[in-house]
């Protein structure tokens, strides 16, 4: 029983160093761990990346798409898997702006006016969407030519290439976040099943204690 005590307590010190260590390496912003010559990219789970614009909007880019969203921090157990991610698309007050293709001033604002959210000032909130109700699958459909729409020209928005978006511009200009990360929740909760297995190996030393407590 006593080799068997010093395994069990060798396996708990290795499996609670390599569960800090996937906690450090996300939240540390490396999102890499080795251990023993393995190494696993912790970081490639999290299909998207979220640029800070201010306590509530962040540019979302995801296989090589500009979005403008509402983010909000992750709780519970999802935290230990990163720390933002975007709001829900039919959460109340959220903000979803599929493609967002210029930023002038505070406003960043899309190319395309048929999404639900084409104009957003980061600054006030203010939000304008549903410009156009057109069906692009329709066969008389014709492409609306935003600049021609009043909603940008009363706001003076203009598509100059000065003010597109671009994944270097924002990269360079904002804070990244780190985002909830699939692959790492995965593997935290595989180390929840380990410790869940462990606490119940633990069971035949505890009794052992015990009769040897009661023996003496």
């Amino acid at each position: 029983m006593k080799k068997y005590a010093q395994i069990y307590i060798a396996v708990w010190v290795l499996v609670v160093i390599l569960f800090g260590s996937s906690v450090v390496a996300v939240s540390s912003g490396n999102g890499t761990l080795r251990f023993m010559g393995t190494r696993v990219n912790l970081a490639q789970g999290s299909s998207y990346q979220l640029y800070k614009i201010n306590d509530s909007l962040a540019f979302e880019l995801q296989n090589g798409r500009i979005s403008l969203v509402s983010y909000e921090k992750t709780s519970g157990l999802y935290a230990l898997a990163g720390e933002y991610q975007h709001t829900p698309v039919d959460a109340p007050g959220s903000v979803f702006m599929v493609s967002a293709d210029y930023q002038q001033e505070d406003y960043v604002y899309s190319a395309n006016p048929m999404g639900r959210t084409t104009i957003v000032n980061v600054k006030t909130g203010e939000k304008v969407g549903q410009l156009v109700k057109a069906d692009p699958l329709a066969a008389d459909y014709k492409p609306v030519d935003a600049r021609q729409l009043p909603e940008y020209r009363q706001k003076g928005l203009v598509f100059e290439e000065q003010y597109k978006l671009t994944l270097g511009k924002i990269s360079e200009k904002y804070q990244r976040l780190y985002t909830y990360s699939e692959k790492l929740f995965v593997l935290e909760m595989a180390f929840m099943l380990i410790f869940f297995i462990l606490a119940l190996a633990g069971i035949p030393l505890f009794k052992s204690r015990a009769r040897h407590s009661s023996g003496m």
